[in-house]
């Protein structure tokens, strides 16, 4: 089955992933890298018995770097910086957890609320319905669980990085991808848009390959960033040895470190 019936479900995908990773085989080997240090400290994390949340963090982060490489691999870089601006908001809640553990509560809290506040309009719901009395239990509940812990407070990502000292990475990395991917918006549209000469049409399929290059630069950035928050804790001297040199490889790739990469331009 073509990609033109069947879209990235089609086997034809098998064959260009080959062909898309040959054309960037620098970013995916340091990708691939990264994801065996993110293999072998999360191995040492639990070794020493590393907080079992920490923990949690860095496996979410871990495997979102893995898959989007999965996804980048397949051309769907769109997809990919969608997977890697929540790997970045992941690293965010791990840096600002292992600089102070007290953001735990702060993370109970944000729980408590979110909680509360789906409970809440999925109530307001089924009530408008008629069926409040099928749910008689849920509303008890919500009055026990807000009569227990308060409402609590929700937290958002820009705090979350300034309390993890990556306000930074926020307003390049995490604000690039949000606007290029995650959202809809124009530059994010962009992407299915070409121009025929007479005039724009729309292009489906694999991303070109510019783009895939820009992603696989903010995974890689995103990956190192992860991995160097987790060896924060663990304090591996080779890792960072390892880490040091992909970042001296990214510089004699593009010119400039991980650390001053901007986003948004391809690398």
């Amino acid at each position: 089955m073509s990609i033109a019936r069947q879209g990235f479900l089609s086997p034809e995908l098998d064959d260009l992933r080959a062909k898309i990773r040959a054309a960037n085989p620098d970013f995916f080997k340091l990708a691939e890298r990264l994801s065996e240090l993110g293999q072998q400290l999360l191995a040492r994390s639990q070794e020493i018995q590393t907080a079992p949340l920490i923990v949690s963090l860095f496996v979410r982060g871990l495997q979102s770097l893995q898959g989007a490489i999965l996804l980048a691999e397949r051309g769907l870089a769109t997809e990919a910086a969608i997977i890697t601006r929540s790997m970045l908001e992941t690293m965010f809640y791990l840096g600002a957890l292992r600089r102070d553990d007290t953001f735990a509560e702060e993370l109970r809290q944000d729980h408590i609320k979110r909680l509360s506040k789906n409970a809440q309009e999925f109530l307001k719901l089924v009530e408008r319905d008629g069926l409040g009395a099928d749910h008689a239990q849920l509303k008890d509940d919500l009055k026990v669980l807000r009569d227990r812990e308060g409402s609590g407070q929700e937290i958002v990502a820009l705090r979350i990085a300034e309390r993890a000292e990556r306000r930074a990475d926020y307003d390049t990395s995490y604000r690039h991808l949000s606007t290029s991917a995650v959202h809809t918006t124009v530059k994010a549209l962009a992407q299915h848009w070409h121009e025929d000469g007479s005039g724009y049409g729309i292009r489906t399929g694999p991303a070109l390959p510019h783009l895939i290059e820009d992603v696989m630069g903010d995974l890689v950035c995103a990956g190192y960033a992860l991995n160097e928050e987790m060896n924060a804790v663990v304090k591996d001297g080779k890792t960072a040895e390892e880490l040091s040199a992909i970042e001296s490889t990214f510089l004699s790739l593009v010119g400039f470190g991980i650390k001053n990469r901007t986003p948004g331009h391809p690398t």
